[in-house]
């Protein structure tokens, strides 16, 4: 299932979306994504997953776990 919180006269602007089978919650803006945040406590800023922020394989964005790491990378 799926709950969404926005503009009610423009949701493509910006909303807040829960969607429970992907066990997240997204923020968007102008209908992209630009943040998440997921069931384990981990926040995503301009990406959408962990996988190549700690080696520096991923292109940009931050990541803030629950544990109180800090990872980031970005595209040199």
């Amino acid at each position: 299932s799926k709950v969404e919180f926005g503009d009610s006269g423009n949701a493509s602007i910006g909303k807040i979306e829960y969607i429970h089978s992907g066990d997240y919650l997204y923020f968007k803006v102008n209908d992209t994504e630009c943040m998440r945040i997921s069931s384990s406590g981990v926040l995503l800023h301009g990406t959408t997953t962990t996988s190549g922020l700690s080696n520096g394989t991923s292109n940009y964005g931050f990541s803030f776990s629950a544990g109180g790491q800090v990872v980031s990378a970005t595209n040199k």
